[in-house]
């Protein structure tokens, strides 16, 4: 494995728009699937996994007082039943986010024992100044060739970081996976959405990169971006995701597959566009769903070589995860409950 160093400070600039942090990972080496089999991906916010240990980034409700070992032992229960659950034997490769540091993960993927997530992709916590608390979170039983993570700079501050894991598929090529979690909606979806366009941004710039060296790169972002898949029609402002037919800033989403994306276009797929409005969902808002949680696939994985992606291999994950009494997801609301999130899931298939 390695970690990539890169460290991007432009001319004139106070801040770099995109970072890619020197902090080290912790990496636990794995063994893959089956040759053969399809790759499962899970992507699922856990809703703030805090360890029992104070270093003050904490949320008020982690603190000492109201948080404590006991807790936090049956919140890991909770997450680790969930990612046992989803399919026989778990995923094979699962994208969290809301976890606060490497020791949490660890934590986590110890509850997991028999799944084989030897490889743990954990960054350690430096404090809010760095955008870090609550960081993205990689397990993954295929193995790990490179990482790097990208910060984004927004409005003076860092926001949250993108993790991207560079995973040797057994399929000939890697996949490249991005594990999100952008800025919330929490002081208004306008005021808020100029740091998601960040992010954007910068997840665009790096699928740039890659595009210029592989047209059919296979890539696949993930995670919760705290904007709807639908979110674009009826906003009056600027979004983070747009369709393809809109305007050429941002993430071009389509629900059709395609082929190599127009030059200095940025062009993804998303498999929530398969689903009848009325069956999309992940999280509620002022008891309305929303789909904040993604998948976004690259042309390369419509291809038929390396991974490919086939239509209806996707899910949301909704056993035992909805209340009968509300028809919302369980959230944890301190001594139990599992997540406001549900998971998502998604199947790629091996090809020639």
């Amino acid at each position: 494995m390695r970690w990539k160093r890169d460290h991007r400070t432009g001319a004139g600039r106070a801040a770099p728009a995109l970072l890619l942090v020197a902090a080290a990972p912790l990496l636990i080496a794995a063994a893959p699937p089956a040759a053969g089999e399809p790759l499962s991906v899970l992507s699922y916010n856990v809703q703030n996994l805090f360890d029992a240990a104070e270093q003050g980034g904490e949320y008020d409700e982690f603190r000492a007082g109201r948080w404590d070992a006991a807790r936090y032992a049956e919140r890991l229960t909770q997450i680790a039943a969930v990612l046992r659950a989803v399919r026989p034997g778990g995923a094979d490769v699962v994208a969290l986010q809301e976890v606060e540091n490497r020791a949490a993960a660890l934590d986590l993927r110890d509850r997991l024992r028999g799944l084989r997530y030897r490889y743990a992709v954990a960054f350690p916590n430096d404090g809010a100044d760095l955008g870090l608390t609550l960081t993205p979170v990689v397990l993954s039983r295929v193995p790990v060739l490179r990482v790097r993570l990208h910060q984004v700079w927004h409005d003076g501050r860092y926001l949250r970081p993108i993790v991207e894991v560079e995973l040797e598929a057994g399929a000939g090529r890697p996949l490249f996976l991005f594990n999100n979690h952008w800025k919330s909606k929490r002081g208004g979806a306008e005021e808020t959405e100029p740091a998601r366009r960040a992010a954007a941004a910068a997840l665009a710039a790096r699928l740039r990169e890659l595009q210029r060296a592989d047209p059919l790169a296979d890539v696949l972002v993930a995670g919760d971006l705290n904007e709807n898949v639908d979110e674009h029609a009826a906003a009056p402002y600027p979004t983070a995701l747009v369709r393809l037919a809109g305007p050429a800033a941002g993430l071009a989403l389509t629900g059709r597959p395609f082929d190599p994306p127009p030059a200095g276009r940025v062009v993804l797929y998303s498999p929530w566009l398969e689903l009848p409005a009325a069956e999309r969902g992940t999280a509620v808002h002022r008891g309305v769903w929303g789909t904040p949680d993604h998948f976004l696939l690259s042309a390369g994985l419509f291809d038929r070589s390396g991974l490919w992606y086939e239509a209806g291999d996707f899910a949301v994950i909704r056993d035992g995860l909805v209340s009968s009494a509300t028809g919302h997801p369980r959230r944890w609301t301190g001594s139990e409950g599992r997540s406001d999130h549900l998971p998502i899931l998604l199947s790629l298939r091996r090809g020639a």
